[in-house]
């Protein structure tokens, strides 16, 4: 295998063609972050309203799951709804899971560490 050699770089040119594609590309990296924080952070959001706002309809974990689980449109891990919904503790969000489930609100797929949950569709 032929080695890189790095010394040319200095003799690169960059074309403005190059550049604009850099530019673009960066753009979309920071809009998927925008978008990623501001997903993060929606539950948390929710929840913090309905505490500082009594005649706001409070949100139960079993609204936040089902809403997290339709927002995402593909299958959550356990894990994924922990770090989705932080105010709510494993037990909470292991409940409300099972209690979805005896519903048929939401499928579980796979077993053991690999167990996903998504939402059954009618």
């Amino acid at each position: 295998m032929k080695k890189f050699d790095y010394s040319t770089l200095n003799n690169l040119e960059i074309t403005p063609e190059m550049m604009k594609k850099i530019m673009e590309i960066s753009k979309l990296i920071s809009q998927h972050s925008a978008y990623k924080s501001a997903e993060n952070h929606t539950s948390t959001r929710l929840v913090e309203v309905t505490k500082t706002h009594p005649h706001v309809e409070k949100f139960t974990v079993d609204t936040l799951t089902l809403q997290n689980l339709q927002n995402k449109l593909r299958s959550l891990k356990k894990g994924d709804l922990l770090k989705l919904i932080p105010e709510y503790s494993q037990i909470i969000i292991e409940r409300s899971l099972n209690k979805l489930l005896k519903k048929s609100q939401i499928e579980k797929i796979g077993g053991r560490k690999s167990t996903k949950y998504i939402l059954k569709w009618e």
